[in-house]
């Protein structure tokens, strides 16, 4: 996706308020001491962000149960992996590190402490993706042996104890 269409599709949700253009984005990016990569990479992320709020801003009263099943299938069609045992897992992968690292800016906040109910849900997420670590998951899925033994692997464990360290700290 080029920096022209994610800037569209921010203008398109109300989260762009800049004049566009190349030269804005160039001027940004130096902001910012990015390449035009890791630009397109943080710009990307805003619109992951602002499309994330769109679907918590959602009409509750409107979400069934089937429905809220079905948003998941949505997500993983628009990934592209609905049927990519592959591509789910690194999914799984990238979002439990996104969740690491939202815990992260969280616990540096100059502002303080962040104390809130959801700091519950995130531990039992940093569970959850820890589960998928353990000898019984791969007794049961023996295929996702080279997954889980890949070095990459190896530095999600380490970043979900960091999470739940850090979710520790900010609950106190």
């Amino acid at each position: 996706m080029e920096i022209e269409q994610i800037e569209a599709a921010l203008r398109a949700l109300g989260r762009y308020t800049g004049d566009g253009g190349v030269g804005e984005h160039v001027l940004e990016a130096e902001r910012l001491g990015v390449d035009p990569d890791g630009y397109q990479y943080l710009l990307t992320n805003v619109l992951l962000g602002a499309a994330q709020r769109e679907a918590i801003d959602s009409d509750p009263s409107r979400m069934t149960r089937e429905l809220i099943i079905g948003s998941y299938q949505q997500q993983l069609v628009g990934a592209g992996v609905l049927d990519d045992d592959q591509g789910i897992r690194e999914l799984l992968i990238w979002q439990a590190l996104r969740l690491w690292g939202l815990l992260r800016v969280l616990a540096n906040r100059p502002e303080g402490k962040f104390d809130h109910p959801s700091l519950y849900a995130a531990e039992c997420a940093i569970n959850a993706a820890r589960l998928l670590l353990t000898d019984a998951t791969m007794k049961l899925h023996p295929d996702i042996q080279d997954c889980i033994s890949s070095p990459e692997w190896a530095e999600v464990a380490g970043s979900l104890t960091e999470a739940q360290k850090i979710v520790q700290d900010l609950r106190q």
